[in-house]
């Protein structure tokens, strides 16, 4: 890869970063200035009623940490209920010490539950029932070591977690000073795999097909080490398969698979589709280019074969602002991909996706301004993406989760 590309690829990644350190002390200020809330001391999540009065939204901020301390005993999570106003109407504070910033993942398999991994490496992840309204809590007890769960994005019939360490040692292990091995676990069957040291998963989805697990690894900032792939790996002998565009890209994503057949996306715009035999077909996008398909929450599928998802597209001269998009996915034989752009959508705004309603198939999105993310909205739309409600809300980049 150019190094050059390479370089533009480390400044993305380091603004990101500076971005999300301003907002999260902006967010923390407006914690800081709220008025005294009803606090539920050594509260667990699970036990929350999510069923809203009529005309009000409960607002989850989870995981916040009180004054200067990084102390976790001080931790709480903020569940605020607001009418289609903005106004306040009731406040409280859960301290439920496993309960952090969420990382959401809806998949067609099981409409009703959406998965929500946590920060900090923990030993669980949640699921938030639209049945039953409320969310569970549940626990890894079969590793031999400490698990370091990074994320449970996976599409698939079973529930599949990433952790940040090998199963196998407990321990990051690395090959030759380049990568390090991971571990995707079956939740259900409790199937673990340790990933190839020299092919690190990235932060996109993991795909259960027949006979593989697919992700896309990332590549090396060394000129000599190995480059971004899309790898296919065997669940029978752990060996990998190892797909690459003939034109490098920054980066691959895995996007969502099923049965055979996994899609895939790289920033230098292209979508391609493998499957199990080897079988792959690329098609081209120019509005795709420069686009990171990780730094946002993962697809959020409407159906069996069409997914939504906000993604972030670099400034191409590194002097104006990184905005957002919003593209459809179609996945099957005539796969592509579209950019769709709402009425309620600004260029100058960002935006995040929280889920589709299983039932209603209303779509819940935050706006806010990065430059001043001290306020925002709450946006909830109709399957067509038609504005239904138009709420001010405080704090916006803090909500992980709402519930109508």
């Amino acid at each position: 890869m150019d190094k050059l590309i390479r370089n533009k690829w480390i400044y993305f990644s380091l603004v990101c970063l500076v971005c999300g350190s301003i907002l999260l002390a902006t967010w923390m200020k407006v914690q800081k200035d709220r008025a005294t809330a009803n606090i539920l001391p050594r509260s667990s999540i699970t036990a929350i009623d999510f069923s809203p009065q009529q005309d009000t939204v409960m607002l989850i901020y989870p995981g916040q940490v009180q004054g200067k301390t990084n102390d976790p005993e001080l931790a709480y999570s903020s569940i605020v209920t607001i009418n289609m106003k903005g106004k306040v109407v009731n406040e409280r504070q859960v301290h439920d010490l496993h309960f952090t910033n969420l990382t959401l993942v809806q998949k067609p398999s099981t409409p009703n539950v959406l998965y929500a991994s946590g920060a900090g490496y923990p030993n669980h992840f949640h699921t938030f029932d639209f049945t039953k309204r409320r969310f569970v809590q549940h626990n890894v007890t079969y590793f031999k070591h400490d698990p370091m769960m990074e994320s449970i994005k996976h599409f698939g019939p079973n529930t599949w977690f990433k952790t940040l360490n090998s199963y196998k040692t407990g321990t990051q292990r690395s090959s030759q000073g380049t990568g390090f091995s991971h571990t995707f676990s079956n939740f259900d069957t409790k199937e673990t795999y340790e990933t190839p040291a020299r092919f690190e998963p990235g932060n996109s989805m993991m795909i259960e097909l027949k006979q593989h697990l697919a992700y896309a690894s990332i590549g090396s900032e060394d000129e000599q080490g190995e480059k971004a792939a899309m790898i296919f790996l065997d669940k029978r002998t752990e060996k990998p398969i190892v797909y690459r565009k003939k034109e490098e890209p920054y980066a691959y994503s895995a996007l969502y698979g099923k049965d055979d057949t996994a899609y895939f996306a790289s920033t230098d715009g292209w979508m391609i589709r493998i499957n199990e035999a080897g079988e792959q077909t690329e098609r081209y996008y120019p509005f795709l280019q420069n686009t990171n398909f990780d730094s946002t929450d993962p697809i959020r599928m409407i159906d069996a074969t069409q997914g939504i998802q906000v993604a972030q597209q670099f400034s191409r001269d590194n002097q104006n602002r990184d905005r957002h998009i919003l593209v459809k996915w179609s996945f099957g034989q005539s796969f592509s991909v579209q950019k769709i752009k709402p009425q309620f959508w600004k260029a100058d705004k960002w935006y995040k996706y929280l889920y589709i309603h299983p039932k209603t198939k209303k779509s819940y999105f935050i706006e806010f301004d990065p430059n001043h993310s001290d306020k925002g909205k709450l946006l909830i739309t109709n399957q067509k993406y038609e504005l239904l409600h138009e709420i001010p809300v405080e704090g916006p980049m803090g909500i992980d989760f709402v519930i109508e």
